[in-house]
């Protein structure tokens, strides 16, 4: 606890006013706003979870609004980053939903990470890797599947409609990699490893 609490500070520090989250501690601008904020609001949840301390969970609550009103609802989000992006807010939104007291909070985790995913799906995401596995990185399959992973958990919980759809992409995903994964035709060390494509 003695070396958590000053990083979860420290991270509380990074927070602007608007509830968003610098990603450098020093004056370097800004980059990596797809990955970072939602890393450190994850970071924040388990910090809360073992301290208790709520100003971490409100820390959090402040960003996520933040990160769905006026970063995505703005479209700030690199298209090409939308499953990377997904996938910590999804991480993050999940955690949220389980921590916060407020029902407004968990209304806007859950819609949020609904959103992000039917955006994926219907974006054609899973259909190019069911039918173009080829093309497809794998690092984009399984971030794409973490992120949808723990939104599906909470599709089940909450007995939404679009749990069977979620079950199918993940099933597309978890086929994918699966089959990226090294077995045969490769060294000692490589087995069981997987490349950046199949």
């Amino acid at each position: 606890m003695q070396r958590l609490a000053p990083l979860a500070d420290g991270i509380l520090r990074q927070q602007r006013q608007d509830g968003s989250y610098r990603v450098f501690f020093d004056t370097a601008p800004d980059s990596g706003e797809e990955l970072y904020p939602a890393e450190a609001m994850l970071a924040l949840l388990e910090a809360h979870r073992l301290t208790k301390d709520s100003r971490y969970l409100d820390s959090v609550e402040r960003g996520f609004g933040y990160y769905k009103h006026d970063y995505y609802d703005r479209g700030r989000v690199n298209p090409d980053a939308m499953v990377f992006f997904a996938n910590w807010q999804s991480q993050a939104g999940r955690q949220l939903v389980g921590a916060t007291s407020r029902p407004e909070v968990k209304d806007l985790a859950r819609g949020f990470l609904f959103e992000l995913q039917d955006r994926i799906i219907q974006g054609g995401f899973y259909a190019r890797v069911a039918h173009r596995p080829e093309e497809q990185a794998c690092v984009q399959a399984a971030c794409a599947l973490e992120g949808l992973a723990d939104t599906y958990a909470i599709a089940v919980s909450s007995r939404d409609r679009r749990t069977p759809d979620y079950r199918r992409c993940i099933t597309t995903a978890l086929g994918f990699l699966v089959r990226a994964q090294r077995t045969t035709d490769c060294t000692g060390r490589e087995r069981g490893g997987f490349g950046g494509h199949l």
